[in-house]
């Protein structure tokens, strides 16, 4: 076997195992069952699909900790947030924590 194709499979195999461990790594950290965690705005815009699913589910504890970390995470950004959204997240979190009313998670969250 030339040494080219050698190479190649390794690489080759190489590029599948990294595919298959990002793959297993992403279901484990994005999956059904994972915590709702919001840290960034990435995981803020991601927040509202996981919960929803988690309040279709009747994982109501799931739920609650997604809705208090998001709110919390709002409250953090109103603060110390770029200016520029200051305005929109002070209105998500009204939404927020109107949803948490309805969904009855009536504890206020301080920060």
């Amino acid at each position: 076997m030339p040494a080219i194709l050698q190479v190649l499979l390794v690489l080759a195999g190489g590029l599948l195992l990294v595919a298959l461990l990002a793959k297993i790594h992403s279901r484990r950290i994005d999956g059904p069952d994972a915590s709702i965690v919001v840290v960034d705005r990435r995981t803020y815009l991601l927040a509202p699909k996981r919960i929803t699913a988690a309040l279709d589910q009747d994982d109501l504890a799931r739920a609650h900790s997604g809705m208090t970390a998001l709110r919390l995470w709002l409250k953090q950004e109103i603060r110390y947030g770029p200016k520029r959204r200051r305005r929109e997240y002070a209105h998500a979190l009204e939404q927020w924590e109107l949803r948490a009313e309805q969904a009855g998670f009536a504890g206020i969250v301080d920060s």
